[in-house]
């Protein structure tokens, strides 16, 4: 007896190597997509929390003052503080350290305490961005120690601390009167 064994055509037989490379080719697309993806979502995070983040710029000068006619001479603190950043910040506190002595330039948290006939500062300074402010002091008969000439500024707002170092300018008289404008 003879049996009928069909004969299958050759191109059965062979893989198909179109479809196999074509499909290895769409896998390493996905694989591809899927990793640049990943990377995306990364740096759009990173990105987004920086631009929410605050960012104060801080310029602290502390001058002491030998003018002409006063005996003895007075130092000066003079701080900007810069809101550099896309939202508001509110600063709560800036406060400075020069020759070991601490100085309080603004502090909003003594309002809170206060009694109602004394002055008290507003609650909390609200810079908008791009927007700056000024704080200064006059220091006279200063009892520092003038061996450490830096000067350390912090800028408190609600969420972050700001700290800034600068040294110690010393301006001598001039021979002439400077003109006022």
């Amino acid at each position: 007896m003879t049996t009928n064994k069909m004969k299958q055509p050759d191109a059965i037989k062979q893989p198909d190597w179109f479809a196999r490379i074509t499909g290895g080719i769409g896998i390493l697309f996905a694989l591809l997509g899927f990793i640049l993806s990943t990377y995306t979502y990364r740096w759009q995070k990173k990105t987004y929390l920086e631009s929410i983040e605050e960012r104060v710029l801080v310029r602290p000068v502390h001058r002491t003052i030998h003018a002409a006619g006063i005996p003895t001479a007075y130092d000066e603190i003079l701080v900007e503080v810069v809101n550099i950043g896309m939202r508001p910040v509110f600063v709560k506190k800036v406060t400075g350290k020069v020759y070991g002595l601490d100085v309080v330039l603004f502090n909003s948290e003594l309002a809170a305490g206060a009694p109602e006939n004394f002055y008290t500062p507003p609650p909390l300074k609200k810079l908008e961005p791009g927007e700056g402010t000024d704080y200064d002091k006059r220091l006279d008969g200063f009892p520092g120690d003038r061996s450490n000439g830096t000067f350390q500024v912090t800028v408190s707002t609600t969420t972050k601390d700001f700290k800034e170092q600068t040294e110690v300018l010393d301006v001598k008289p001039s021979l002439r009167p400077m003109a006022r404008n």
